[in-house]
């Protein structure tokens, strides 16, 4: 009768050792520029705002870029940071821009609970004796009520196992809208 108590004493003595709290910090990075990586934050908290890192729950630090999240396609957006602006698109691979198309756009905190008020065409044509052709623009809005043109093919896609193709990403083809339009115009 003893021994219960006992085993009931050591499971509630091992239950609230494993839930203390320890004074390290943990940290958690991703998306970090090359020249963050391997500091410690803790110890450096002036190089944490420098890399764009702050503290998040539970003692760990993020790394949250600026976003700009699209209309369409679903899941697109726009991500900045202090070395890079790139386009996001779901199942493709990140798409680097130019820094500096960065400041034709309003990333401030009120700016981004709104989602950016894009136009998406999409084309596919099908020309005689040819593989499928897969096309798309997105116009995207900026500051001076202009819009920034963006043009891609998308590749076709490698026969492959099914497992892979699930978790490569699309690797797009940055194409001129000129050669988009003259696409579509030879092959309506």
């Amino acid at each position: 009768m003893t021994k219960v108590p006992n085993i009931f004493a050591i499971f509630i003595a091992l239950s609230f050792w494993g839930c203390s709290s320890s004074n390290e910090n943990v940290t958690n990075l991703k998306e970090l520029p090359e020249i963050c990586r391997g500091y410690d934050f803790n110890k450096d908290p002036e190089m944490a705002d420098f890399c764009g890192v702050r503290k998040s729950r539970y003692k760990s630090y993020k790394n949250i870029p600026d976003q700009l999240f699209l209309i369409v396609p679903k899941g697109a957006y726009l991500s900045k940071n202090s070395t890079s602006l790139e386009l996001r698109l779901p199942n493709t691979l990140p798409i680097k821009l130019d820094l500096e198309l960065s400041t034709q756009f309003d990333f401030s905190k009120q700016k981004q609970l709104e989602k950016l008020k894009n136009k998406y065409i999409y084309k596919e044509l099908y020309p005689k004796a040819e593989q499928r052709i897969k096309l798309f623009k997105l116009e995207l809005p900026t500051l001076n009520e202009s819009s920034l043109n963006l043009c891609f093919r998308v590749p076709p896609q490698i026969k492959s196992d099914r497992r892979k193709r699930i978790r490569q990403g699309n690797q797009l083809k940055k194409i001129t809208c000129q050669e988009f339009s003259t696409l579509v115009e030879k092959h309506k």
